[in-house]
C-alpha cells in the first residue's frame, strides 16, 4: 500500500477543482488527521467549499447523511429533499435509481463549481454511503466535486471504486507542532518523547495531555513511560490472534514491561516462551535483533502494559530481574529498579541507557533514563553519568534530548572538567536546538576553571566562538576568542590546531588576508589523521576563503572519516557542503546535499530560520517561486525571534534575486535595500552577494545614481577585503551601470574574467545581463548567441530557475515563428517540447504525460532530426528564438555542460559569446583572457 503525506493529501484534494477526477477518498486510521486535511482545504482560497460531518446518531436513518450533503451543496436553491426523494428499499437497484435521480436534480440546479468535503462518510447510514459512492464517479457535468474521508469501507461497496489516498502517519515534528498549537504550555522535549509512542497519530498525543501531571506537561518532572492508554489507542492498536492464547498472552505481557527484552530472560515466564516468541517474530508482531526482541507497534505495548494491574507488573519485574542476573546486566538493572532503589541502582540504569544510545536504540534509552531519574533520591549524584549520556545523545544527533537532560544536571563543585563538559553540552544544545547563544556562562566557567584545565577552557571558548562565527557575528566571536590564544603554549597539539583553525575562520569571515601559510588544511588533512571536528572547522574556513573545491574535498573526508559512524559528523559535513556548493554556484550539487541532509537527519531543527532558508533556496533554484516566497516570509519571522541578522539579510538577498527572476525589479530594489542596510554589520562583501542584483535592479528601474553609489560602495569594500567573487561581481556591476555601447566592452571584459568551470551561476547571470544589453542596443543576433551561452551556463550549474527564465517558454510558444516550428512536430512531440521549454527533466516529462522515460527519449530524438538540432539546449534556444533557424545546420562546436555531476562551463564559451569585434587581439576560442576589474 502506498501512503500519502499530509501536505500531498491537501494538494490532491484542492486539485479536484481543476482536474478530471470528480471525487477522492482519503483513508487512514482514527485520529491520524483526516479531518485536519479537510479543515485545511476548507481554508484554502478555492472555489466555493462546504464541509459536512457525519452524525453517528443518524446512522440508522436511511439517506440522512446524503440529505445533509444535498442541503449543503444546493445552498439557496429552492428544493425540498424530503418531498422530492424517498427510498422504498435498500436493494442495489433501488439505490442506483436513487443515485440517478439525485444526479438529475443536481444538474437541474445549474450550480457554480463547488467542492464538497464529507468527513467520516463511514459513520453515515449505509444507504447514504452507497448512493454517494454510486454518484461520485458521475459528477462531471454537475459542478460538484467530492472529497470524502473514512477509516474503513466495505471492500465490495460503491465507495471502493473511488480514487483513494491512504494517509501516512505524520512525522514526529508535525505531530508535536499540532499538539503544541492545541496546548502551547506543553514542553517540546516531553512531547517529542511521547510522540515516539503514537506512531504519527496526533489524536493519541492530544489525549495524553490531560493525563499528565502539570509539572510533567511543562517539562519540570520526568515522564511516566510508556504513556497511558487512551480511547484512540484502544481503537487503533492492532488486535492479534496471540492475545487469545493464554501462553502467548503471558509472554506478551512480560515483553510489554520493558522497551526491549532478552529472549533468554523471557524463558522464566513460561517454558514455551521461546516457541511463542519465534511465532510472534514470524508474524511481525515482534522485531528481533540478536537475542533482543521488542513489540513492533508501540501502541500495542501501551495497551498491553496498562491492561495489567500494578501489583502484577511489580511481581513480574521481580521475576524478570532475577532471571536477567548473569544473562543481561542491563535488563537486570531495569527490572530491579521497580522495587526499592538506591543511588547505585540509578547509576546502573543510567549506564544501561548509555549502552542503549550507543546501539542507537534511542527510544529505549529515553525510557530507561526517564525512569531512573524519576526514582533518583538526588539527581546531583549522577552528574557524570548524565554528562556521558548527553555526549552520546549529541553524537547521534539527538540534541533536544541532550538539552533536556543536561539542563537538569548539576556538576560537583570540585570537578572542573564536569563543569566545562556540561557547559559545552548546553552550548551545543542551545545553538543547534534553540538557535540561541548565551556566552556569559561559558566565559565564567572557563575563567573559573582555566588554571585546573586549560585544554578544557580553551575548547569551551573555541566552541562558543565557532557558534558565533556560524552566525557571522565576528565582533562577538573575536571578543570570546581573545583569551583563548593566551593559552596556546599550555594546551595540547590537537587543541592548538583547533585554535589555529578558528583563527582562520575569523580571518576568512572578515575577508582579511590572515597569516601567511594559513588555509593549508587540505594538505594537512590528506597526510595527517585529523579529527572530524578539526576538519569541519578547516573546511568552513576554506569555503569563506572561496576555495570551494578544496572545501568540497575536506567535507568528503569528514563524511568518510573513520569516526564518522557517529551521525553528528556526516550531518554537519553535509550541512557545511550545502553552503559551499551554493556559494560555488553548483546548484545541482547543493540540491543533492540538501536532499541527503533533509530526509531523516535528527540534527535538523525544522523550526529554525536557517532550515527554512535552505528549503526556500531549494525551491528558488528549481523555479518554484510561490513556495520559496512563502518560506522566505517564515525565515524573516523566525530570524527576528532568533536575533539572527545574518539569516535575515540572506533571506532578503534571496528574495531580491527571486524578484529579478520573476520580473519585478521595483520590489527587488526594496528588498535589496534591506540587505544593503543589514550588510553594514558584515564587513566582508562576499558573504551576502547581493551587490550585482542590487545594481541590476536599480538600472532596470532607472535609478542610475543609486546604481552608481552601489558600485562605489562595493569598490570600497573590495579595496579592503579581497575577493574573487567580488571582482567578478564588480565587473558585472560596472558594465550594468555604464550606459550605451561602451557597456558592451565592459560586459565582454567581465565574461573573459571567468576561468574554466568557475562560478557557473554567476557567469550565467553576467551573460544574461550582457544579452539584454545587446538586445537593447540593437544587436539581437549577438544577444541570441549570448543568451544561448547563458542558458548553457545555467544548465551547467543546475540553476533550473534561471535556465527556464532564459529560455522564455511563454514567449517561445506564443510567437508565430515558433508556432510554425511547433507545427512541424506531432501533437505528442509538442507536449514534450512544451515541457522541455519549461525546464522539466526527462523523467518529470514522462511522469506528467504518463509514458515511459524511453518513449520521451525517442520523441526527443525524432524532434532533433525534424528541427535539425543536436541537443536539448539547441532545441530550447531554437524554439525561444535564441538560435536563428538558418544557423541550426551550420557546423559549430556543440555547447553543453560536461557530465561530471555538478556541470562545467566549456572553455570555449568566451569565444562563442563575445562578438568578434569586441575580442581582444590574441584571445583564442579556447583561452579566455583573465583580467581583474
Amino acid at each position: 500500500m502506498e501512503f500519502t503525506s499530509f501536505s500531498e493529501a491537501i494538494a490532491r484534494t484542492t486539485a479536484l477543482t481543476r482536474s478530471d477526477e470528480s471525487a477522492l477518498l482519503i483513508m487512514g486510521e482514527s485520529g491520524l488527521g483526516k479531518s485536519h486535511v479537510l479543515n485545511s482545504v476548507l481554508h484554502e482560497p478555492l472555489a466555493h467549499t462546504v464541509l459536512v460531518r457525519a452524525n453517528p446518531g443518524e446512522s440508522g436513518l436511511p439517506l440522512a447523511g446524503f440529505a445533509a450533503l444535498f442541503d449543503a451543496v444546493r445552498g439557496d436553491h429552492s428544493s425540498n429533499f424530503a418531498q422530492e426523494f424517498s427510498l422504498k428499499s435498500e436493494e442495489p437497484s433501488e439505490l442506483f435509481a436513487a443515485a440517478q435521480g439525485f444526479l438529475t436534480a443536481l444538474r437541474g440546479l445549474n450550480l457554480s463549481p463547488i467542492l464538497a468535503l464529507v468527513d467520516d462518510i463511514d459513520a453515515m447510514d449505509t444507504a447514504s454511503q452507497a448512493v454517494i459512492g454510486m454518484m461520485a464517479g458521475r459528477l462531471h457535468d454537475t459542478g460538484v466535486r467530492l472529497a470524502l474521508t473514512a477509516t474503513t469501507i466495505n471492500p465490495a461497496g460503491p465507495l471502493s471504486t473511488l480514487p483513494v489516498v491512504h494517509l501516512a502517519p505524520m512525522p514526529p515534528d508535525v505531530t508535536v507542532g499540532i499538539v503544541r498549537r492545541h496546548e502551547p504550555a506543553a514542553d517540546e522535549s516531553s512531547m517529542r518523547i511521547m510522540a515516539r509512542y503514537v506512531r504519527g497519530n496526533p489524536q493519541i498525543l492530544c489525549e495524553q495531555l490531560p493525563l499528565l501531571q502539570p509539572d510533567q506537561l511543562t517539562g519540570t518532572a520526568w515522564l511516566t513511560l510508556p504513556p497511558r492508554s487512551t480511547p484512540t489507542v484502544a481503537r487503533v492498536s492492532p488486535r492479534i490472534a496471540a492475545e487469545d492464547d493464554p501462553v502467548a498472552r503471558i509472554v506478551l505481557d512480560a515483553i510489554a514491561l520493558s522497551p526491549v527484552s532478552h529472549v533468554a530472560v523471557l524463558g522464566c515466564v513460561h517454558p514455551d516462551a521461546a516457541d511463542v516468541i519465534e511465532d510472534l517474530v514470524d508474524s511481525s508482531v515482534l522485531l528481533q535483533s540478536g537475542p533482543y526482541v521488542r513489540l513492533a507497534d508501540s501502541r500495542l505495548r501501551i495497551r498491553l502494559y496498562w491492561s495489567q494491574r500494578a501489583c502484577v507488573r511489580r511481581q513480574q519485574h521481580v521475576e524478570l530481574a532475577a532471571a536477567a542476573v548473569g544473562v543481561d546486566p542491563h535488563l537486570a538493572a531495569w527490572h530491579a529498579s521497580f522495587g526499592t532503589i538506591d543511588t547505585d541502582q540509578v547509576e546502573a540504569v543510567l549506564a544501561s541507557a548509555i549502552w542503549l544510545v550507543r546501539r542507537r536504540w534511542i527510544g529505549s534509552a529515553v525510557e530507561f533514563t526517564e525512569h531512573a531519574l524519576s526514582r533518583a533520591p538526588n539527581i546531583e549524584d549522577h552528574a557524570e553519568s548524565l554528562i556521558r549520556l548527553c555526549s552520546h545523545l549529541i553524537l547521534t544527533g539527538e540534541v533536544s534530548l541532550a538539552a533536556r537532560y543536561s539542563a537538569r544536571a548539576r556538576p560537583q563543585p570540585s570537578a572542573p572538567k564536569q563543569s566545562m563538559d556540561l557547559a559545552a553540552l548546553k552550548l551545543t544544545a542551545q545553538m543547534i536546538d534553540r538557535q540561541m547563544l548565551v556566552d556569559e556562562e561559558a566565559k565564567a566557567i572557563a575563567a573559573f576553571h582555566s588554571q585546573a584545565d586549560q585544554d578544557g577552557a580553551s575548547n569551551l571558548l573555541t566552541l562558543a566562538t565557532f557558534y558565533r562565527a556560524e552566525r557571522w557575528e565576528v565582533d562577538e566571536a573575536r571578543r570570546l576568542f581573545g583569551s583563548v590564544q593566551d593559552h596556546l603554549p599550555n594546551v595540547s597539539e590537537t587543541t592548538r590546531e583547533k585554535i589555529r583553525a578558528m583563527s582562520e575562520i575569523l580571518d576568512a569571515l572578515d575577508g582579511s588576508a590572515g597569516r601567511k601559510g594559513q588555509c593549508t588544511s587540505v594538505t594537512l588533512a590528506r597526510t595527517a589523521p585529523s579529527p572530524p571536528d578539526l576538519l569541519l572547522m578547516q573546511g568552513r574556513a576554506l569555503t569563506w576563503r572561496e576555495r570551494y573545491a578544496d572545501a568540497r574535498d575536506v567535507f568528503a573526508l569528514v563524511i568518510n572519516h573513520p569516526d564518522a559512524r557517529d551521525r553528528i559528523w556526516t550531518d554537519l559535513a553535509t550541512y557545511a557542503a550545502i553552503g559551499n556548493e551554493i556559494d560555488a554556484g553548483m546548484f545541482r550539487l547543493a540540491r543533492t546535499a540538501i536532499d541527503a541532509w533533509g530526509q531523516s537527519s535528527p540534527w535538523i531543527n525544522r523550526g529554525s530560520a536557517m532550515h527554512a532558508l535552505i528549503r526556500a533556496w531549494r525551491h528558488y533554484s528549481l523555479g518554484e517561486t510561490d513556495a520559496a516566497a512563502t518560506l522566505i516570509d517564515t525565515v524573516l519571522d523566525r530570524a527576528s525571534k532568533e536575533s539572527t541578522q545574518a539569516v535575515r539579510a540572506r533571506a532578503y538577498a534571496l528574495r531580491g534575486a527571486m524578484d529579478l527572476l520573476i520580473g519585478d525589479p521595483e520590489q527587488a530594489v526594496t528588498d535589496l535595500r534591506h540587505v544593503s542596510t543589514l550588510s553594514r554589520r558584515f564587513r566582508n562583501p562576499t558573504l551576502l552577494r547581493h551587490w550585482a542584483d542590487y545594481v541590476e535592479a536599480c538600472v532596470l528601474t532607472d535609478r542610475n545614481q543609486e546604481a552608481a553609489a552601489a558600485v562605489s560602495a562595493l569598490e570600497r569594500r573590495l579595496a579592503v577585503h579581497n575577493s574573487r567573487w567580488g571582482a567578478l561581481a564588480l565587473a558585472r556591476c560596472r558594465a550594468l551601470a555604464q550606459e550605451g555601447p561602451r557597456s558592451l566592452g565592459l560586459f565582454a571584459d567581465a565574461v573573459r574574467m571567468f576561468d574554466h568551470a568557475e562560478l557557473p551561476y554567476e557567469l550565467g547571470r553576467t551573460l544574461l545581463c550582457f544579452a539584454d544589453r545587446q538586445d537593447a542596443l540593437g544587436r539581437p543576433g549577438d544577444g541570441r548567441q549570448t543568451r544561448l551561452a547563458a542558458l548553457t551556463a545555467f544548465e551547467a550549474a543546475g540553476a533550473d530557475s534561471w535556465a527556464g527564465h532564459t529560455a522564455r517558454p511563454e514567449a517561445a510558444i506564443g510567437r508565430a515563428g515558433e508556432r510554425t516550428l511547433l507545427d512541424r512536430l506531432t501533437s505528442d512531440e509538442q507536449e514534450v517540447a512544451k515541457r522541455v521549454m519549461l525546464g522539466l527533466r526527462t523523467k518529470q516529462i514522462a511522469d506528467e504525460i504518463y509514458v515511459s522515460v524511453r518513449t520521451v527519449e525517442l520523441r526527443l530524438t525524432h524532434m532533433y532530426r525534424t528541427l535539425g538540432v543536436r541537443s536539448r539546449t539547441e532545441l530550447v534556444a531554437l524554439l525561444s528564438g535564441s538560435l536563428p533557424r538558418d544557423e541550426v545546420t551550420h557546423a559549430r562546436p556543440p555547447v553543453r555542460p560536461a557530465d561530471n555531476g555538478g556541470g562545467q562551463v566549456p572553455g570555449t564559451i568566451a569565444a562563442m559569446i563575445v562578438p568578434s569585434p569586441l575580442r581582444r587581439p590574441g584571445t583564442g576560442s579556447g583561452s579566455p583572457s583573465r583580467r581583474g576589474p
